[in-house]
This record gives structure tokens, C-alpha cells and sequence, in this order.
């Protein structure tokens, strides 16, 4: 099942805690994420997207 922007959403509120005011939040999923997680991750800016298939890609 892919990850749904309620997980970015959440890892976005808890980070709240951390006092730094430049975040860039890193989101893993073992397979892939949902549209609506890709497109909010555009929104926010902040944001890298990572699945396992792409961790374990080889490059050239």
C-alpha cells in the first residue's frame, strides 16, 4: 500500500518540536507514495521523497 499525505502530514506536525526554522523533511516508503502525498510534497518544498526501489537503484 503507498504512503498517503496523512504520513506527511503527521511527520510534518511532529517536527514542530524541533527548534530549527529551516526544515527539509525526508519521507521513506518500502514501495511508493499516493498522488496526494506527491503533489502535497511539491506544495510544501521542503519535502524529499524516498521509496525502497529507488534507494536500491542502480546508477550507471
Amino acid at each position: 500500500m503507498p504512503v498517503g499525505s496523512g504520513v506527511l502530514h503527521s511527520l510534518a506536525e511532529r517536527s514542530s518540536v524541533l527548534p530549527h526554522l529551516n526544515k527539509h523533511l525526508t519521507l521513506f516508503a518500502k514501495r511508493d507514495f499516493t498522488e496526494g502525498c506527491r503533489d502535497l510534497a511539491a506544495r510544501m518544498g521542503n519535502v524529499s521523497l524516498v521509496s525502497f526501489p529507488e534507494m536500491t537503484e542502480q546508477t550507471g
